[in-house]
């Protein structure tokens, strides 16, 4: 010390084979060598005893720019039996090209390195930039290394591999870096020692890495996925560190499905990309496993499958083969869960199944839709189903319905109502529902239906004595009774008003029309209860038919009247019905053999009170229509007084009408030409509120209408009333709701007495129809706050006069917006 020997550029190296050495105050420069150690190897054979043990000491010496053909730039230590001391010394800017750029120990060699310098030294090839440890035992103790570099491979420092020790001192006490937990503190603290100086560079692990240790399959579904559907797994290859070998990307890597013995599962299959190429030491396989399900029940909604699948990633290190060897990597075994039951696929899929019941979720196409995994048109197999008539299915669970009402229900849509109108079709000829058949068939104008809602109900054939829409029936007289029989489809006549007889013999023909029987009985009756005229109709149209033993299409109930008697406060019905009889010996009969005996049994079958009867009469229909004697000519004298009476109340009715007409019309002219200011007249008031107000004055006009100022007729009290009136004929549907939302937010002002808002008041305050509308409310006097604005004359407000203003329109707003 000073240095007292150099040894410039030797070649070959200086081979130890003998019981020692011992260099010390030495400096070694440029030296280089064809295989491993550029300066020095030391090295004993396979059959070297401990009797043969090398040591090799270096101290305070230096090696610079040495470069080794293999291993070990400066150094190379090999063989059970070599132990190398060094201390106090320095390797720098030496390189290997293929590992440890610096030092190398290998085949259970060991070294100890105290206060010793690794610096600007490169492993060209297989990693451990300063120093290269392989089945061998290192020890480090207060060194330093710092700008080494292994650009293609690991550990820009250190590269350790196989079965190596690597003890590191931290305080004095040699921690077995190695062997302890990575979250122990102590490895933390080791690791800072050995990696303490800067700028160490390499394909990965900076300081200190390995070859490879582990496969690790990291990114694994969370929730379960369904069966056949792709999911993501990535693999990473970690050295004994934890680090990425990203210097590999030639390895590949397989997935397969196996047991917990590792045997392969025969029960799932893997499909996807199931061989990978790693890239920077990971890769990413994209995934579906088909399991085998026990067994799948659509009813209960179930489908277990066999096993929990489990995955496993396996493959040879490209890197070790590079290196003459041959070495595989294998991941732990991870399970993937698969979803079941209900659950099984997402919507719009189904569970399509094999023979051996292996299944996977299958998309529905273009057409075809599904909302249950489970559902088909067969039982406990899945299967899409067709897209419903009048509906569009662009695949999966998407249906856009056009007609009718459907709901989910068992797995699939049903079609529970159609549009007025339209039959319900869900089954067929033999009444068993069927899915594919479910439409709303329209109806044709000649028809009508009972119930749109209601599959059992078809298109019925308009009767004779109605008119039809193709959904509704409409009587053609008025006042017959028709009754809906839903257990048949049809309506039924039931009654025909006062003075038509009522035709029943088929379905189609039903009908009510005048009376064309030749000859009839007349039978006049007073019935002591008072019925609706409808119930009346009906009782006595059946209780006369049975009294005579005749069907009720020859009894019509001609007169019903109400009569109230003095001194009685109860009123009952006189009712005259005509009986038809085949001739007029036939109706002398009749008469004679029709007592009230025969009709309050009837009546008393039904639980009603005896009649009294009046009259009983055969008539002929002819002597009725051409009349003769005395009796006619009185009843022609007493119609035509009748008619004239008629003639004229007509003539009152109408000119009022007129008038009426004239006056609204006038009304309508004096709004829509209403301009703010007007004097105000009688006929800007609807004619109901001029008899009692008064309008004055045009307040202000809108698109609809006006706001007048008006005054009362007694009182002289002052109101605004806001007419509005339609664009066309009448509101429409819409417009009505927005009158309507805004006499809802009148009367909320009003009822809440909100003192920051116009309230409804005066006499008839509101009123909407579908022609007119008008609100009556408080009269503010003064000015708009527009107009305050806008008027240049005016000195601006103040901050106060706005913050008031302000508050008492949002005070107004708050009370809407709570309720």
């Amino acid at each position: 010390n000073p240095l007292s020997v150099t040894v410039f550029r030797c070649f070959g190296n200086n081979l130890l084979y003998a019981s020692g050495a011992s260099i010390s105050a030495t400096r070694f420069v440029n030296c280089s060598s064809g295989g491993s150690g550029g300066a020095v190897q030391v090295s004993t054979d396979s059959s070297a005893s401990p009797d043969e043990m090398i040591e090799v000491s270096i101290f305070n010496s230096t090696f610079e720019g040495c470069v080794s053909a293999d291993s070990g730039g400066a150094v190379a230590a090999s063989g059970s039996f070599v132990s190398v001391q060094m201390q106090l010394s320095t390797i720098m800017f030496c390189k290997s090209v293929n590992s440890g750029g610096g030092l190398m120990l290998g085949s259970s060699a060991t070294c100890s390195l105290r206060k010793s310098a690794f610096l600007w030294n490169k492993a060209e090839d297989n990693g451990g930039g300063a120093l290269f440890v392989s089945d061998s035992q290192l020890i480090f103790d207060d060194g330093i290394a710092a700008f080494n570099a292994a650009p293609r491979s690991g550990g820009g420092m250190l590269m350790v591999q196989g079965e190596s020790a690597l003890h590191v001192l931290v305080n004095g006490l040699e921690v077995p870096l190695l062997d302890i937990a990575v979250q122990d503190p102590l490895f933390s603290q080791a690791l800072d020692a050995l990696c303490s100086g800067p700028a160490n560079e390499a394909a990965y692990g900076p300081c200190v890495a390995s070859p490879y240790h582990q496969l690790v399959a990291t990114g694994l579904p969370t929730i379960p996925v369904s069966a056949g559907s792709m999911f993501s797994i990535r693999v990473v290859k970690l050295d004994i560190f934890g680090q990425a070998i990203v210097s590999d990307s030639t390895s590949m890597l397989q997935a397969s499905a196996v047991l917990e013995t590792f045997a392969l599962d025969s029960s799932i299959s893997v499909a996807g990309e199931i061989v990978a190429s790693l890239t920077a030491g990971e890769t990413e396989f994209t995934l579906s496993l088909i399991p085998t399900f026990l067994s799948v029940n659509s009813a209960l909604r179930k489908a277990q499958v066999a096993r929990s699948p489990l995955l496993y990633f396996h493959g040879l290190d490209a890197e070790d083969v590079h290196n003459s060897h041959i070495s595989t990597m294998a991941s732990e075994v991870v399970s993937v869960p698969i979803a079941a039951n209900s659950s099984v696929c997402p919507q719009g899929y189904i569970l399509a199944l094999d023979t051996v019941l292996k299944g996977s979720c299958t998309l529905c196409m273009e057409g075809t839709y599904s909302i249950d995994p489970l559902a088909g048109i067969m039982e406990n197999t899945p299967s899409c189903f067709r897209c419903p008539s009048n509906c569009i299915c662009p695949g999966g669970s998407r249906v856009t319905f056009e007609l009718g009402t459907w709901v989910a229900f068992d797995g699939y849509y049903r079609l529970v109502g159609c549009p007025p109108g339209h039959r319900l079709v869900n089954a067929n000829s033999k009444g068993e529902f069927n899915h594919d058949l479910q439409s709303c068939d329209p109806c044709i104008q000649s028809q009508y239906i009972l119930n749109s809602s209601d599959p059992r109900m078809s298109c019925r054939s308009c009767p004779t004595g109605a008119t039809c829409d193709g959904d509704r029936l409409y009587p053609k007289v008025p006042g017959s009774i028709w009754i809906a029989n839903f257990s048949s489809g049809y309506y039924v006549l039931v009654s025909c008003p006062v003075g038509y007889a009522r035709f029943t013999a088929t379905i189609d023909g039903q009908k009510c029309d005048v009376w064309t029987v030749p000859t009839y009985v007349v039978v006049t009756l007073t019935f002591p209860m008072e019925l609706d005229l409808n119930t009346t109709v009906a009782l006595f149209s059946s209780v006369l038919a049975s009294a005579t033993n005749m069907n009720e299409d020859s009894v019509m109930i001609k007169v019903v009247q109400i009569v109230t008697r003095r001194r009685r406060t109860s009123r009952s019905l006189r009712v005259e019905a005509w009986v038809a009889a085949d001739s007029a010996s036939s109706a002398q009969a009749l008469s004679r053999s029709l007592n009230a005996n025969k009709i309050n049994s009837q009546l008393a079958a039904l639980n009603y009170p005896n009649i009294s009867l009046q009259l009983v009469e055969a008539v002929d229909r002819n002597s009725v229509l051409n009349g003769g004697g005395a009796n006619s000519l009185y009843a022609y004298i007493f119609g035509a007084g009748l008619g004239s009476l008629l003639i004229l109340s007509i003539g009152i009715v109408m000119l009022r009408v007129y008038r009426k007409a004239a006056s609204y019309r006038r009304f309508l002219l004096a709004v829509t030409g209403a301009q703010p200011g007007d004097a105000g007249n009688k006929h800007y008031l609807p004619p109901i509120l001029r008899r009692e107000y008064v309008c004055e004055k045009v307040l202000g006009r809108g698109a609809f209408g006006c706001v007048l100022k008006v005054r009362t007729k007694e009182g002289n009290n002052h109101f605004a009333i806001k007419i509005i009136v339609p664009r066309k004929v009448t509101f429409s549907d819409r417009e009505l709701r927005q009158l309507r939302r805004e006499e809802a937010v009148f009367e909320l002002f009003t009822s809440s007495k909100c003192e920051y808002a116009a309230n409804l008041t005066g006499v008839g305050p509101v009123r909407i129809t579908p022609e007119l509308t008008w609100f009556v409310m408080e009269y503010l006097d003064g000015v708009t706050l527009e107009s305050q604005v806008l008027d240049k004359e005016a000195s601006p407000m103040d901050d106060a006069e706005c913050i008031r203003l302000a508050r008492t329109v949002l005070a107004a707003l708050h009370m809407m917006h709570m309720e």
